[in-house]
């Protein structure tokens, strides 16, 4: 199993190679955000979001105890950080 550093660690290089993005007007507050996922200047919606994670667990193969195919559900954080992902077996 990956510890969360590791996964941390990815994000931030991947947020440094894809560089600042503008920000968009969150949906709530309206105040101008720099989301995580957005494609051409658009956030990317949830789904779209869950069918990658789906994509990606299904090339890697990982499986629950079951032998089921993992599902990771992504979540919002309250905080500044990268989203935190939660995996349900």
């Amino acid at each position: 199993m990956r510890d969360a550093p590791r996964r941390h660690d990815a994000l931030d290089a991947w947020m440094a190679a894809r560089g600042r993005q503008r920000a968009l007007p969150h949906p709530r507050t309206g105040r101008a955000v720099d989301f995580l996922f957005t494609v051409g200047g658009q956030r990317i919606g949830p789904s779209r979001i869950r069918r990658g994670l789906a994509a990606a667990i299904g090339g890697t193969g990982l499986r629950g105890p079951t032998g089921q195919p993992l599902h990771i559900t992504p979540t919002n954080s309250a905080t500044p950080t990268p989203p935190a992902w939660s995996t349900v077996g």
